[in-house]
C-alpha cells in the first residue's frame, strides 16, 4: 500500500515511508535532501515522489501546505495510487534503460495530462566518467547504483523522456570541481580534436548533478501503420551525429521514412539538389544531422502533410521553430517547439511565419521555393520565408511537433552568420528589420559584425556605421532594387549630414567611407548600381570645407612656374588586378608622374614592407603614401602635397569607398581632373561629381554611363604590352589543354558556378590538363582535386601555377590552347593578354552575370560565350575544328583595339581634352 502525507498542521497522517511489500515506521533521522531538487518543484495538488527522502516531503509541504504527497521508495508496485497526480518526483534517477522505460510507461495512468515530471540525476557524461574509463576498470558501475549509464547522460535522458512523451528542459545543475585541472584541460583539448567547442564540452562535462523538468504538451500520436509521405534529406558533415540522432530516431523508423544523407555539399541548396533524385515521396524533410525525432513525430508529420490539399503542396513551406506574426498584437514573436540542447522552447504555432530556423523544414519535392546558395549555411530558412511572402505571396507556417536539436555547437554566432545576415538584410532591405530567433537583423545587429571577416577588400574594413546606398541605371534589376537602396542610402546620408551639421568632418568622412564599404558589394547594389549621387554631394561639400592655406601677403605666386606633371591618386595597389595595371601603364606614359596612395585601410601603415615592393615596381616615378590619421587629416595632408606639386593633371584611381582624393583636390584650380571609373558592376564614389572627365575602360561601361551621367564619358581601351604571339601546335578534336587565371575573388568556391565545377566541365570536354594561374589557397586546390577524383577524373590534371611575373609570358610557355575567362566575374586585363598572345578566349556571360555593362566587345569571338559549365564543355568541344582561325581573330582584336599604339593615342587625347 501507499501512504500519504500532508502538512503537519492538517488532519492527514504524518509522513510515512513505504518500501514496496513492507511497511516501515517513520524514520527518526530524515535523509538529507538536495535543495537543487526542491527548488525545481512547482506547486502541485497531488505529488508522487519515488526514491525521495521524507525530509523532502516536509520541506515541500512547508512551502505548499495544500499538497497531498504520495511517497514510495521504489516503483515495483504503484497500483495503490488511485488519484491522478500533477507532479511526479524521481529523486534517484531512472535506473537502467529497460527499467526506466517500464517506469515511465507505468506512470502514464497515474498522472494528469498537464502533470510535471521532475527528476534528479548524476551526470554519466562527466569528467569523473572520463577518468574511470581511462583507468580501464569498469567492474563497478561508473555511477553508484546505476545499472545503465546510458540513461544518465543529458542527451540520452532527453531522448528517453521524449520517446515516452515527456518534453524535458534543464531546471537546475550543480557543477563539480575537477579532480585535476590538468585532466580538465586535457579533456577540453580532446573535445577540440573532435571539433566540439570548448564551451560545449565544458557545459556538459563539468555537470555533477542535474535536475530536469518535463511536460507532456502533445496529444497522443496516431498509431495506424503508415509509410511516410516524406523523405528525410540530411546534409552530413559529422557521421557520428548522423548515426546518434537521425538514424536512431524512432519517429522516422515508425513510418519507415527514407533517409538521404548528402555528404560534401558546400551549402544546403547543393545538398538538396543532389538528394532530390533519391527522394521518392511527395514531401522533403530537410534537416540538420543533429536533430533527433522522438516516437510519434513521424506519425504526426505524416498526418499533417496528408491534410494539405494537392493543389497547395508546391507553395507550402513548413518549419518547426522560428518567428511568426501574432494576429492579435500584429507583432513578431517566437513560434513553434523544439528542445534545443538542454532547454525547451515552447511557443504557439504560427500560420504567418517570417523566419524559420534551419534545423528542419518541410517543402514539396516539386516546391516553388528555392534555397539561395549565396547565404551558405545560415539564415537561408529566413530567406525562404521572406521570398515566399514578398514574391510568391504565400505565408509559411510553423507547426508544433516534438523534436530535439542535439547540437554540439556553442552559443556563439560565427562570423559566417553575420556575413549571411548582411546578405539577407541587403536582399530584403525593403522588408525592414528582420526578426529571427538570434535577434532582429537591422543596422544595430549588423554593427556587431564590424570585426567579423569581410572579403569586400583585401585590407581591413573601415570602422563602419550602418549601410549606405546608390542610384542605378534603369535596368530591370536596378528598378527592382531601387527602394531597398534608397532606404540604405538615406541612413548614411542622414548620418553624414548630422556630422556635418556639428562640423565633425572626421566622422563625416568615416561615415562616407564605411557606408560605401558595407554596401557596394551587397546584392541590391552589385550588378544593379554604379553611383552614389547623394553621397557625392557630401564629398563635394567636404571638399569646399577643407581648409586651404593662403599665401602670405605680398607673396602671391604670380610668377610661379606653370603647372606640370600628373598627380595619380589611388587607395592601394595590388600585384593582380586590371585597375592597378592601368594605373601603372599610365604612369609610364605621362610626364612627371607622382603616384600617391591614400592608404584608407592603413594597410601600408601595418605592413610597411609592402611599400618597398611598390617602390621597386614604380621606380620610374615618385611614389608617396599619405601618413596615417583620420580620413579628414589624410585629405589635409594630401591637399598640402598637391599644392606644393602644382600638377597639371589629377588622375583619380581611388577605391569605391575612398572619399579622400576628391575631398583633398576637387577645389584645386587650373588642373584637369580625370576620374578612371573603378569597375562595371559595383557603385563607387565620385562618378556623379561635376567637373571631372569621366573615363571608362570598356565600351559597355561607357555606354551605361553615357545614358545616366550629365557628362560624356571617354573611353580608354585596356592595354597590355605586346610580348608576341604564341605559335600553337596543330589542334585537332579535343586533344588540347586549357588555362585560366585571376584573383580568387573572381571565382566562386560553392554553388553551380564554383571553380571546381568549371574545371570538371572543362576536363570532361578535353583530353589535356587544366592550368590555373593565380593565387589559390591549398585547401581550395585540394577541394578541386577531390571533386575531380569523385567524378572519376585524374586529380593530377588540375595544375595550379600560383602567381607568375607575366601572365602573357606564362601563357606562351605552357601547353594550353584555349583560355577560359574567369567566372562569374570576368577579368578584362587578363582577357586582353590572353588574346594578344593568340589564345581563343571562352568567356563567361549570362543574364545573371556580374557586370552591368555588356563587355562582349572585349572578346574576339562571340561563338565562345558560355553561361554554365555544361555550355563551356560544349564550347571547348567545338574549338578544335577551327582553332587557328579563332587564334587569328583573338590576336587581331588586340592589335586593333588594345595595343600600345591604341592605348597611347587614347590617353593623349583624354589628357589634352
Amino acid at each position: 500500500m501507499i501512504t500519504t502525507a500532508t502538512h503537519p498542521t492538517a488532519s492527514q497522517p504524518a509522513v510515512e515511508v513505504i518500501v514496496h511489500g513492507q511497511l516501515t515506521a517513520p524514520r527518526d533521522m530524515p535523509r538529507p535532501f538536495d535543495p537543487l531538487l526542491l527548488n525545481a518543484l512547482p506547486e502541485a495538488q497531488h505529488v508522487l515522489a519515488i526514491g525521495c527522502g521524507a525530509d523532502l516531503a516536509r520541506a515541500y509541504l512547508q512551502c505548499h501546505p495544500q499538497a497531498h504527497w504520495y511517497h514510495a521508495e521504489a516503483h515495483a508496485a504503484l497500483s495503490d495510487i488511485d488519484t491522478p497526480c500533477d507532479l511526479i518526483v524521481l529523486g534517484a534517477g531512472l535506473g537502467g534503460r529497460d527499467e526506466a522505460c517500464a517506469l515511465l510507461k507505468r506512470l502514464e495512468p497515474l498522472t494528469r495530462t498537464d502533470a510535471t515530471l521532475v527528476l534528479q540525476l548524476e551526470n554519466g557524461a562527466s569528467l569523473a566518467t572520463i577518468e574511470r574509463i581511462i583507468e580501464a576498470d569498469l567492474s563497478e558501475s561508473l555511477i553508484a547504483g546505476v545499472a545503465d549509464v546510458r540513461t544518465q547522460s543529458p542527451a540520452s535522458v532527453y531522448k528517453l523522456l521524449m520517446d515516452a512523451g515527456w518534453m524535458p528542459t534543464l531546471a537546475g545543475r550543480r557543477d563539480a570541481e575537477p579532480s585535476s585541472a590538468g585532466i580538465a584541460a586535457a579533456a577540453l583539448s580532446i573535445a577540440e580534436l573532435l571539433d566540439i567547442p570548448r564551451g560545449t564540452a565544458r557545459r556538459t562535462l563539468t555537470i555533477d548533478q542535474f535536475v530536469i523538468c518535463a511536460k507532456r504538451p502533445f496529444a497522443a500520436a496516431p498509431t495506424s501503420p503508415v509509410v511516410a509521405n516524406f523523405t528525410v534529406v540530411v546534409p552530413t558533415t559529422r557521421e557520428r551525429q548522423l548515426r546518434l540522432n537521425i538514424e536512431q530516431s524512432p519517429g522516422l523508423r515508425e513510418v519507415d521514412a527514407r533517409i538521404v544523407s548528402c555528404r560534401h555539399a558546400h551549402d544546403p541548396a547543393e545538398a538538396l539538389q543532389k538528394a532530390l533524385p533519391s527522394c521518392d515521396a511527395d514531401w522533403v524533410l530537410l534537416c540538420h544531422q543533429d536533430v533527433y525525432f522522438p516516437t510519434g513525430f513521424g506519425q504526426r508529420l505524416h498526418a499533417l502533410l496528408a491534410g494539405i490539399p494537392a493543389a497547395d503542396r508546391q507553395r507550402a513551406l513548413i518549419g518547426f521553430v522560428g518567428m511568426g506574426v501574432n494576429a492579435g498584437t500584429r507583432s513578431y514573436e517566437p513560434a513553434g517547439f523544439v528542445i534545443d540542447r538542454l532547454h525547451a522552447a515552447d511557443h504557439p504555432a504560427s500560420d504567418k511565419a517570417v523566419s524559420i530556423d534551419e534545423l528542419a523544414i518541410v517543402i514539396a519535392r516539386d516546391s516553388i521555393h528555392r534555397i539561395d546558395p549565396a547565404l551558405g549555411w545560415h539564415l537561408w530558412g529566413t530567406d525562404l520565408c521572406l521570398t515566399a511572402i514578398c514574391e510568391h505571396q504565400v505565408f509559411p507556417q510553423i507547426v508544433r511537433l516534438p523534436l530535439f536539436h542535439n547540437s554540439v555547437t556553442d552559443y556563439q554566432l560565427p562570423p559566417a552568420f553575420f556575413d549571411s545576415a548582411a546578405l539577407l538584410a541587403g536582399k530584403h532591405a525593403s522588408f525592414g528589420p528582420i526578426p529571427t530567433l538570434c535577434g532582429t537583423i537591422d543596422a544595430t545587429f549588423l554593427s556587431r559584425a564590424a570585426g567579423a571577416a569581410s572579403n569586400a577588400s583585401p585590407a581591413s574594413p573601415v570602422p563602419a556605421p550602418a549601410p549606405a546606398s546608390a542610384s542605378a541605371p534603369p535596368t530591370p534589376s536596378a528598378q527592382r532594387c531601387t527602394p531597398q537602396r534608397e532606404l540604405l542610402v538615406d541612413d548614411i546620408d542622414q548620418e553624414v549630414a548630422a556630422h556635418l551639421a556639428q562640423s565633425d568632418y572626421p566622422n563625416a568622412m568615416r561615415a562616407l567611407a564605411a557606408g560605401v564599404h558595407h554596401t557596394y558589394r551587397r546584392p541590391e547594389f552589385e550588378r544593379a548600381a554604379l553611383y552614389y549621387p547623394q553621397l557625392d554631394r557630401h564629398v563635394e561639400q567636404l571638399a569646399r570645407l577643407l581648409p586651404v592655406a593662403k599665401p602670405a601677403a605680398g607673396k602671391a605666386r604670380r610668377g610661379a612656374a606653370p603647372r606640370s606633371g600628373a598627380l595619380i591618386i589611388a587607395t592601394e595597389l595590388y600585384e593582380l588586378g586590371g585597375h592597378s595595371r592601368v594605373l601603372e601603364d599610365i604612369s609610364h606614359e605621362v610626364d612627371r608622374a607622382v603616384v600617391v596612395l591614400t592608404d584608407l585601410f592603413n594597410t601600408y601603415d601595418r605592413q610597411p614592407e609592402m611599400i618597398d615592393k611598390l617602390t621597386q615596381r614604380f621606380k620610374h616615378c615618385t611614389l608617396v603614401v599619405v601618413p596615417s590619421g583620420s580620413g579628414w587629416a589624410k585629405a589635409q595632408n594630401l591637399r598640402r602635397f598637391a599644392e606644393a606639386m602644382r600638377p597639371r593633371h589629377i588622375l583619380y584611381f581611388g577605391h569605391h569607398q575612398d572619399p579622400i582624393p576628391y575631398v583633398a583636390t576637387l577645389s584645386m584650380p587650373q588642373t584637369r581632373k580625370v576620374l578612371f571609373h573603378h569597375g562595371d558592376h559595383n557603385p563607387s564614389l565620385g562618378c556623379t561629381i561635376a567637373g571631372l572627365v569621366h573615363v571608362d575602360l570598356s565600351k559597355g561601361a561607357q555606354d551605361i554611363c553615357a545614358g545616366h551621367l550629365s557628362t560624356s564619358p571617354r573611353l580608354l581601351p585596356l592595354h597590355a604590352p605586346d610580348h608576341g604571339v604564341k605559335v600553337f601546335p596543330e589542334v585537332t578534336g579535343t586533344d588540347f589543354s586549357v588555362a585560366s587565371s585571376g584573383h580568387p575573388a573572381k571565382f566562386m568556391r560553392n554553388g553551380p558556378m564554383a571553380l571546381h565545377q568549371i574545371v570538371r566541365a572543362a576536363l570532361g570536354a578535353v583530353r589535356g590538363v587544366y592550368h590555373h594561374i593565380g593565387p589559390l589557397d591549398d585547401s581550395w586546390v585540394q577541394e578541386i582535386r577531390q571533386h575531380l577524383g569523385a567524378h572519376a577524373i585524374d586529380p593530377g590534371r588540375f595544375v595550379h601555377h600560383g602567381l607568375v611575373p607575366s601572365l602573357w609570358d606564362h601563357l606562351k610557355a605552357i601547353d594550353a590552347a584555349v583560355y577560359i575567362g574567369s567566372a562569374p566575374i570576368g577579368g578584362g586585363r587578363a582577357a586582353i593578354e590572353a588574346q594578344g598572345c593568340g589564345y581563343p578566349l571562352a568567356y563567361f556571360e549570362s543574364a545573371q552575370a556580374y557586370g552591368l555593362a555588356d563587355n562582349e566587345c572585349l572578346y574576339a569571338s562571340r561563338s565562345l560565350k558560355w553561361a554554365t559549365p555544361e555550355e563551356l564543355a560544349a564550347v571547348l568541344a567545338s574549338v578544335g575544328s577551327h582553332h587557328s582561325e579563332l587564334s587569328r581573330q583573338a590576336r587581331q582584336l588586340y592589335l586593333d583595339t588594345h595595343s600600345h599604339r591604341q592605348f597611347k593615342h587614347a590617353l593623349k587625347q583624354l589628357l589634352q581634352g
